[in-house]
């Protein structure tokens, strides 16, 4: 499941690079959390578009990180609450996500009351939780940027 600052993000860059650039088709966020041996923690920004404007759209992603880093608007976290929830009435119904859930509870060393806790986490969450999290994990010195360039095979 996503974290509201990601779905956040992910929103506004959909908004940007898709809708008002036209530079991308589509846009993800994702992240990954590695508890053992030590604690690591992945984020990822992905979206295709055409390499001759692999520059520009990155500079506009920065953006975006740098605006979620300064607060964001109260608006994008009511609708990523919407999204999140929406996505977990979905989730509750397989078993897979019992499973997972209940497996990360326990190696969180946490009580299985969290797993059912979501709704009242998720409401207590604020704007400034958001840009706190985006302060904490998209650090502006702490990134690797790859650009994927077609094979220009030579006929």
């Amino acid at each position: 499941m996503q974290r509201p600052w990601t779905c956040v993000l992910q929103t506004r860059l959909r908004e940007t690079l898709r809708e008002e650039l036209g530079g991308a088709y589509s846009v993800g966020v994702g992240t990954s959390l590695r508890l053992h041996p030590d604690p690591e923690y992945l984020v990822q920004i992905g979206f295709g578009s055409d390499p001759a404007r692999a520059e520009e759209l990155t500079q506009a992603v920065l953006a975006e990180v740098a605006w979620l880093r300064g607060g964001g608007e109260e608006s994008y976290l009511t609708s990523a609450k919407e999204i999140l929830r929406s996505e977990r009435e979905e989730q509750l119904r397989r078993n897979g996500f019992w499973v997972a859930a209940i497996t990360a509870t326990v190696e969180r060393q946490e009580s299985l009351d969290e797993v059912v806790a979501f709704e009242q986490r998720l409401e207590a969450i604020s704007l400034a939780d958001v840009a706190a999290a985006a302060r904490r994990y998209l650090t502006p010195d702490r990134y690797v940027r790859v650009v994927l360039l077609p094979d220009v095979a030579a006929d």
